[in-house]
């Protein structure tokens, strides 16, 4: 079912500017076994595309679920996409190869890319054998084309694929805006890529969006010869507008079956060459990264900004006043014991799911932690 929605617009969103008090968008509510286009999608003109929890895309044949190629149109999808034995899939597709785009990429829905295919004992050894993987080319967002994209990109959704030469996202064009993970990646198959960031991502337009330009959290896991976790190759900002690339969750890398080293000797002796694969470091960054790389805790609150968190700064606010004197720690007038908006930002504590202000949901900031499983670093910094 397809149904057109008119909604009322009040705001105008940092990055793209909509002619007109009000924008429609085509909402997609069904099961569909082809693909869109947000050039075409509406009875043959372009349009925004909303994908619903309902909706869901399953491919039998090459090509993109969803096509964000239209100049000034969005995509949102928060349904499934799946295919089977289909090599040269796309969940997601931005095409620039015919102009600029300006537009958001925002997806929440699991992206599903699989193989009919699972390895076997062959020697009868007590483990499996052959190529992890069968086939090839999948990804479950990519931004192609000459073209630069004016937007954001922001994947919260799981993103699964098997097969080689294949990534769960994979920006290759260039970015004017801000590229952001919060979900779960796992990759299969020899080359495989977690995240490849091959353009230049300006990390967005203000300091604030450019402290976390490039922002990873969730989690991250490739498996197979060559496999990397997260690869940038492309710039992060500008020397004038520096922009930082953020890991706030866990990366991982191996080309070996088991990354669990077997308990017996008995047992390693088993281990075949195809059990033994070197994969790729789970980091790899060879572009400029003007606003540094940043290795992230969890959230934990600093009011005053001054690098001490609240559970061992004895003088939030900075006031002269140590806390256990201070009745109002955040100045604002109100008593502390009366206080329900603590940050100011017109959200109730209750409900406020970024309470540093800083634009990453305080639920989506974890620790980093970065794992190479065999002879490759776990992270590698290298020119070229």
């Amino acid at each position: 079912m397809v149904r057109k929605r008119l909604i009322a617009t009040v705001a105008v969103a940092p990055l793209l500017l909509f002619a007109g008090s009000a924008f429609a968008e085509t909402t997609i509510s069904n099961a569909r076994t082809a693909g869109v286009r947000t050039s075409t999608v509406n009875n043959g003109a372009a349009d925004d595309i909303k994908v619903t929890t309902g909706g869901s895309f399953a491919l039998t044949t090459p090509g993109a679920a969803i096509t964000m190629d239209a100049p000034t149109k969005s995509v949102n999808n928060e349904g499934g996409i799946t295919t089977k034995n289909v090599d040269n899939a796309v969940g997601i597709l931005v095409d620039t190869s015919a102009g600029p785009i300006t537009g958001n990429l925002t997806n929440s829905g699991a992206i599903t890319h699989n193989d009919d295919y699972t390895p076997k004992d062959d020697d009868k050894d007590g483990d499996d054998d052959g190529a992890y993987a069968q086939g090839t080319g999948k990804y479950g967002i990519r931004v192609t084309g000459a073209n630069a994209l004016t937007g954001n990109i922001l994947n919260s959704g799981s993103i699964t694929i098997e097969g080689n030469n294949s990534a769960a996202i994979s920006v290759e064009s260039d970015v004017f805006g801000t590229v952001r993970n919060y979900g779960n990646l796992t990759v299969t198959g020899d080359n495989a890529v977690g995240i490849r960031i091959a353009g230049d991502v300006s990390g967005g337009t203000t300091p604030l969006q450019r402290a976390n330009g490039v922002f990873v959290s969730g989690s991250t896991g490739v498996r197979g010869v060559g496999a990397i976790g997260l690869d940038v190759s492309g710039d992060i900002g500008t020397v004038g507008d520096p922009a930082a690339l953020v890991i706030s969750g866990a990366i991982s890398a191996t080309g070996y079956r088991y990354t669990t080293r077997p308990f017996s000797k008995e047992t390693r002796d088993k281990l075949d060459a195809d059990d033994l694969l070197q994969g790729g470091p789970a980091v790899r960054i060879s572009g400029n990264v003007t606003g540094g790389i940043h290795m992230a805790l969890p959230y934990a609150r600093d009011f005053d900004g001054d690098g001490l968190v609240d559970t061992i700064d004895k003088d939030d606010d900075n006031d002269g006043k140590i806390d256990t004197e201070d009745t109002d720690d955040d100045n604002d007038g109100v008593l502390d014991a009366d206080d329900k908006d603590f940050d100011n930002d017109g959200i109730p504590d209750a409900t406020d799911g970024d309470n540093d202000n800083n634009g990453i949901p305080d639920a989506n900031q974890g620790t980093s932690a970065i794992a190479s499983y065999g002879a490759a670093p776990a992270l590698l910094i290298a020119s070229g």
